[in-house]
């Protein structure tokens, strides 16, 4: 979007017949976008009319880069569920903006087409990226209509922000770093630490306003919320990887351990694939959809349910058809193993088999 004819400009003003001066706002780095936020949510700024020039948003993306061998010729089930959890946290974080509730199933077919990434896998199959230079427009022209205050056209930049710039993976680092007391661990134990004290002062200020806004405001503490899950997983489904690179910043092995270890200490999920019939359904809450499995190499029954709204929208009609007509269906669970029992199992793939 850096060519002129490709500039999107976007005019907020509290009052159709005010005629006071209009604020003109550029925006061409991320650092463009937190300014124009931290403009916004300043309760002391009077901003009646401001005219918002959209000219480059090429530093908008997702991109993940895998450092192992095992992702030179592919992406692992792991690396995939990281990358489909931050779509259906995007999806939720939509609907908050344009609906008001953080259920990606209140959105219709074709706010889901718009607002779907795009991965896009590079050489080798280790530089996974999403571009996001076309959501910003579309949000905000989509809020146009609902736009009563500054308070939401701010909270539309800040959910940008956070899932396709920079300031969404710091901010979990952050955090992060905050609950595991990291400065109290040995010094084998401090890439993560290392991260946050390289930060640029820009990087901390940011940081420091996510926070202030998360305590100021319900939705953008929900927005944020949703962020920090989203690049969470993209972290914890990294098994295997020595080292991951996200939107240019780099999480040694030691980071990455010392994230994953604490997922690992509370029971975190791991991936199963197997042959499943489908016992029954249970269709009558419609936000879980419990299904009862039995795995067919070992007769072990035990309750599941779709992940979420992406996986109900793909995978449902297939185990309604595995139901219905008593056949087969190869699944993708994440689960808890508890002894020999899978618990808190969520099923997040779902393909037919043909009969014998």
């Amino acid at each position: 979007m850096a060519e002129d004819d490709d500039d999107k400009m976007f005019l907020y003003s509290s009052s159709e017949d005010d005629d006071s001066d209009i604020i003109n706002f550029v925006i061409k780095e991320e650092q463009d976008l937190w300014d124009l936020i931290r403009l916004l949510s300043d309760d002391e700024t009077s901003l009646i009319r401001l005219n918002i020039e959209i000219k480059d948003l090429s530093w908008a993306k997702l991109q993940v880069i895998y450092d192992e061998d095992i992702f030179k010729q592919s992406l692992t089930a792991d690396a995939m569920r990281g990358l489909i959890d931050f779509q259906t946290s995007f999806y939720k974080s939509i609907a908050l903006l344009l609906k008001g509730t953080r259920k990606a199933s209140s959105l219709t077919e074709e706010e889901k087409s718009v607002f779907r990434l795009n991965y896009k896998v590079g050489p080798g199959s280790s530089d996974v990226e999403a571009k996001g230079d076309d959501k910003l427009p579309e949000i905000l022209g989509r809020i146009a209509e609902k736009m009563e205050s500054k308070h939401l056209l701010w909270l539309a930049c800040f959910g940008f922000a956070l899932y396709f710039g920079k300031g969404g993976l710091e901010v979990y680092l952050n955090h992060t770093a905050d609950m595991k007391k990291i400065e109290q661990q040995g010094e084998s134990e401090k890439g993560l630490q290392d991260i946050i004290r390289d930060m640029n002062q820009s990087q901390k200020e940011n940081i420091k306003l996510i926070s202030e806004l998360s305590k100021k405001s319900d939705a953008a503490r929900e927005l944020t919320t949703g962020s920090i899950e989203a690049h969470e997983s993209i972290v914890r489904h990294s098994a295997g990887t020595d080292k991951i690179t996200i939107n240019g910043q780099e999480i040694s092995a030691k980071a990455v351990r010392e994230l994953t270890n604490s997922q690992r200490k509370t029971g975190s999920n791991q991936v199963f694939e197997g042959v499943y019939s489908i016992e029954s359904v249970d269709p009558s809450d419609p936000t879980q959809y419990m299904i009862k499995l039995r795995n067919l190499s070992d007769g072990d029954i035990f309750q599941a349910k779709l992940a979420d709204a992406i996986v109900m929208e793909e995978f449902k009609s297939v185990i309604k058809d595995a139901e219905w007509d008593r056949s087969r269906v190869l699944l993708k669970i994440s689960a808890r193993r508890v002894g020999h029992a899978l618990k808190n199992a969520e099923i997040i793939s779902a393909r037919r088999i043909a009969p014998d």
